[in-house]
């Protein structure tokens, strides 16, 4: 039994058509069928009913299927493991980190990292949360820097600092009188949406259905935009309590409930780092992650 047998019946097992699976695998129809055919008979019996015009699986194919789909990932992980293999003594680091976090600590980090690995090729991309951890799935990353209250069961995180969510204000709002702002405070205020923000992920797996519709006037991924229409008046927003502010921005703490989240690493368990990888791991697990808050 050969790794390009496998791969072609598992393609067409899911086109259901040699013609297509042959162009899915980059060869010619006869080279696909005669290798499923040659499987087919090694394991003593037909995979496929051929009809006129078009294929099915029989018992025995879909019997086998989930057990071919799970060798085919097995020797994809042993691949990618082996690169990862060579790697280890190569310099080089694929970074995921969730745009809701200032740069400041993870930027002090690197420094301390280039000095350990002067010519390591670093590599960062920044994005929301949920995909961090799709990067991270999909092999496109090696390391992540995210906050979400669910981590997937093959994921391993390891807490960096934890910070509760505030209500950002335009200077001069009724609502900086308080120390505090409660949720329900916000019902009917003009709110301005952050579309990458992680509240509302953490609120609903903590409280689960939010208790009234926000006003939003206007949403954007972009935080500088967001504080820029905060600070000129335009509405008010909740942000994470490390974000640093505008000036002509008052934050204030947000109760009823207070909500927080957990920033921290994401890596695959059992999945054998980098060189880089693993310094940039202890570096990021020893740093002071004293988080400024701007008044």
């Amino acid at each position: 039994m050969q790794t390009h047998e496998l791969r072609y019946f598992i393609s067409a097992a899911r086109l259901l058509n040699f013609t297509k699976a042959a162009s899915e695998c980059g060869v010619s129809q006869p080279a696909l069928t005669r290798a499923i055919q040659k499987l087919e008979t090694n394991l003593g019996g037909e995979l496929f009913y051929r009809r006129q015009g078009r294929i099915e699986l029989t018992a025995l194919g879909r019997r086998l299927l989930p057990k071919f789909e799970e060798i085919q990932r097995g020797l994809a992980d042993i691949t990618q493991d082996a690169k990862l293999a060579v790697e280890e003594n190569t310099t080089t680091l694929r970074l995921g980190v969730v745009c809701t976090i200032a740069p400041t600590h993870i930027v002090r980090i690197l420094g301390r990292l280039r000095e350990q690995f002067p010519d390591a090729e670093i590599s960062i991309q920044e994005v929301d949360a949920p995909t961090v951890l799709g990067l991270l799935l999909t092999n496109e990353i090696e390391i992540g820097i995210t906050a979400q209250p669910d981590i997937p069961d093959e994921v391993a995180f390891q807490p960096l600092f934890n910070d509760g969510f505030e209500v950002a204000l335009p200077d001069g709002h009724p609502l900086c009188a308080g120390d505090v702002v409660e949720l329900s405070q916000l019902e009917g205020e003009p709110y301005l949406e952050r579309l990458n923000c992680e509240f509302d992920a953490y609120f609903e797996a903590t409280q689960g259905r939010w208790p009234f519709k926000f006003r939003m006037i206007y949403a954007s991924e972009r935080e500088d935009w967001i504080q820029e229409l905060i600070a000129s008046g335009h509405g008010c927003a909740i942000i994470p309590g490390s974000i640093k502010c505008l000036p002509g921005i008052v934050r204030k703490r947000l109760v009823g409930p207070e909500i927080r989240r957990t920033v921290g690493l994401v890596s695959l368990r059992g999945r054998q780092l980098s060189m880089v990888g693993q310094s940039f791991l202890r570096l990021a697990a020893t740093h002071r992650w004293t988080i400024a808050r701007t008044p």
